[in-house]
């Protein structure tokens, strides 16, 4: 067993913020060529045929892109609604955004069952 097979994430979900470019970007792709399913989130783009879902699904992983503003919390909660009507509970979360909203979607994401906290 190499290293690299100890870094393997096949069968997990990782939900990236600001994957539509720069290190968000990178970010995704990476995890997607480790084995990781993405869920992308931008604040600016959509995602259908993003050069991010592109290099994404040529890895052979699944890419579900939203657009969304996370700095709205109406816009956060319609996600996170968006999330749990799907049954999606993300293994892996990425945050490329300022710490205000970092800690507020990570208290809404980290609670077990997409428990929502206000």
């Amino acid at each position: 067993m190499s290293i690299l097979d100890k870094f393997k994430l096949n069968g997990k979900t990782a939900l990236v913020t600001g994957c539509s470019k720069g290190i968000g970007q990178a970010i995704a792709i990476g995890l997607a060529h480790a084995g990781a399913d993405i869920i992308g989130i931008s604040q600016s783009s959509s995602f259908a045929e993003s050069e991010t879902a592109l290099h994404v699904r040529a890895t052979g992983k699944s890419f579900l892109g939203f657009q969304a503003d996370l700095s709205d919390r109406k816009q956060l909660y319609e996600f996170l609604s968006s999330l749990e009507k799907m049954s999606i509970v993300p293994d892996i979360l990425v945050i490329m955004l300022e710490l205000l909203i970092e800690h507020q979607l990570s208290c809404i994401l980290m609670r077990s069952g997409m428990k929502f906290c206000r």
